[in-house]
């Protein structure tokens, strides 16, 4: 089913709601990407410098969420809100990498395989008979 805007309605205040909604209306939202199950964007606020995004999921339920702005007035902040939106209504715009866990066993298999590939050779053992 999803994330929905009703989720994400019970998570805001009614003005962080419409706030956030106004933002993702502008188009205010950048690199959003989901790893494993971490999302996390940025998101240009009032400030020059964008807010950096992130929000915990576990399947269709959010866990926590993280925003840079001073927003601390209850419930998730506008930033996040817009994120929300984005996320859930232009799924194919956001980037889908490897978890962090996956991507790390990756690199590892690739910095081992060389040496693997080496010593996979098979040599005659020696055996010393009395």
């Amino acid at each position: 089913m999803g994330i929905t805007k009703a989720d994400i309605k019970r998570l805001a205040s009614d003005r962080s709601y419409d706030r956030g909604k106004e933002v993702y209306e502008a188009d205010n939202i950048t690199n959003m990407e989901k790893r494993g199950n971490i999302l996390s964007a940025q998101v240009y606020g009032s400030h020059y410098e964008p807010y950096q995004i992130t929000v915990k999921l576990d399947g269709d339920k959010i866990i926590s969420t993280h925003c840079t702005c001073p927003y601390d007035w209850g419930g998730i902040c506008k930033h996040t809100v817009a994120a929300l939106l984005y996320y859930i209504q232009t799924p194919d715009q956001v980037m889908v990498r490897a978890s962090m866990e996956r991507a790390d066993q990756r690199t590892q298999r690739r910095e081992i395989t060389p040496y693997i590939d080496q010593s996979s050779e098979v040599k005659p053992a020696s055996v010393r008979l009395r």
